[in-house]
């Protein structure tokens, strides 16, 4: 693997419950909207250790595989682009994700994104119409 070990640990205040929160981050359904663009529409249900994705950040390609999963924690781990793990804690208005990785991305800026990103779709979910 090419790139530089990588560390970084960001948390955000969201306007969601942790049930919003939890659906968000486990539901393909609603990770295809926010995260994993290109998830097959096939996929249906909940996420469950041992579960891939293949994804691409970038140019480069990622093969992602679920680790764990809890009432109020999820750990991928990464392989090919990035290779590491990422976990998302989360509780009652909050999220907070963690990553140790090698890559030659700057995964913490992909990470903000990453937070952007799903702050951005909770906000439209959830606002009045």
């Amino acid at each position: 693997m090419f790139g530089q070990f990588q560390q970084s640990a960001l948390r955000i205040e969201l306007r969601a419950t942790r049930n919003q929160i939890r659906q968000a981050l486990v539901e393909p359904a609603a990770l295809r909207q926010w995260w994993f663009p290109g998830w097959s529409t096939e996929e249906q249900g909940v996420l469950v250790p041992g579960k891939t994705v293949e994804l691409w950040l970038g140019v480069l390609p990622i093969h992602a595989q679920v680790r764990e999963l809890g009432l109020d924690y999820l750990r991928w781990q990464f392989s090919r682009g990035v290779d590491g793990l990422q976990t998302w804690y989360w509780g009652e208005g909050w999220v907070q994700v963690q990553m140790e990785a090698v890559s030659v991305l700057p995964l913490g800026v992909a990470q903000m994104v990453q937070l952007w990103q799903l702050r951005s779709y909770l906000q439209k979910l959830h606002s009045p119409r």
